[in-house]
């Protein structure tokens, strides 16, 4: 019997899960073949048996539990860095919001200016004494109303951005 488990000293050597499950299923056929024998067996040769059986499970359980521990630091450890990446990638997704913001801000000054750029030649075009000024105006006043469509566009673009950086920083969060 002692035969059938000599060879189970698990606290030693880079056993795999798998060598341990095969160790686990020989220590069970050694218990139960135990079993089936010992009425025939002397008690010191059954004593001997018992007391091996019961330290190889011993070494088996610790075996076990050192292999989950492991496991389980492991998964925290990959749990974390996924943590740390998911908010890497928040921070980034806020930055990225904050300078659409601020691009948005400065393309809506822009705006603005141009605007009233258009208005105020629109004004002088008015009020042109001559043909020579009014056409000068009326080139200004278009040139200004294509700029001012050029940023409306840009500003359209600037807003689906920001749209989509919310969205994604309310992914992210919600993955956390």
């Amino acid at each position: 019997f002692l035969g059938l488990i000599s060879g189970a000293t698990l606290l030693f050597g880079g056993l795999t899960d798998e060598d341990v499950r095969e160790k686990g299923r020989q220590l069970r056929e050694a218990g139960r073949t135990f079993s089936e024998w010992k009425r025939e067996m002397l008690r010191d040769d059954k004593d001997r048996v018992f007391e091996r059986i019961r330290e190889v499970q011993h070494e088996h359980d610790v075996w076990w539990t050192g292999y989950k521990r492991e496991r389980s630091r492991q998964h925290e450890e990959r749990q974390a860095e996924w943590r740390r990446g998911t908010l890497e990638r928040i921070a980034k997704a806020e930055r990225n919001l904050a300078s659409n913001l601020d691009r948005y801000e400065r393309a809506a000054g822009a705006l603005a200016r141009v605007r009233a750029n258009v208005a105020e030649n629109e004004a002088k075009r008015a009020s042109a004494t001559s043909a020579e000024w009014r056409d000068r105006f009326d080139g200004w006043v278009r040139e200004g109303e294509a700029q001012a469509r050029d940023i409306e566009e840009q500003m359209d673009r600037i807003r689906r951005w920001i749209e989509q950086d919310r969205e994604r920083i309310t992914e992210l969060r919600a993955k956390l």
